[in-house]
């Protein structure tokens, strides 16, 4: 099935997006990717909001969060996924001492030479997410 780019790069930037802050939903009438941030203020995000609690027939569907072992598995295979050498050994030793991955992830968004390849690895696993959130809807 061919989707639409603009859906997909929505769907891909959402799974990209694990924080708190911010929750996606994709909306089936529209089939567009729509989101809620934590602290809507604002009377549009205050509409979403209202429709999200109303919705009883199925129109939004959550974007899930990723879980803690999820997480921690996607780390591992990130260091796994590197070739041999001084950074993957780092990383490996990092990961040793970081039980709940929040090392880990402090490391990947300052590090100048983890950051790029790591998000070049999150951007293809945020994609093959995208796609298989796709294939699982009605």
């Amino acid at each position: 099935m061919v989707h639409d780019p603009a859906l997909l790069k929505a769907l891909v930037a959402a799974f990209f997006d694990d924080g708190p802050e911010r929750t996606y939903y994709y909306d089936r009438d529209i089939e567009r990717v729509v989101s809620v941030a934590e602290d809507h203020e604002d009377a549009a995000t205050q509409e979403l909001v209202w429709q999200l609690e109303a919705d009883v027939r199925g129109r939004f569907v959550g974007i899930p969060k990723p879980r803690l072992e999820e997480t921690l598995e996607e780390q591992d295979a990130f260091v796994e996924s590197l070739p041999p050498g001084p950074m993957r050994k780092r990383l490996e030793a990092l990961l040793e001492v970081d039980p709940d991955g929040s090392k880990m992830a402090k490391l990947v968004t300052r590090d100048r030479e983890i950051r790029p390849i790591w998000r070049e690895f999150r951007s293809a696993r945020a994609r093959s997410q995208a796609d298989e959130f796709l294939s699982r809807l009605p």
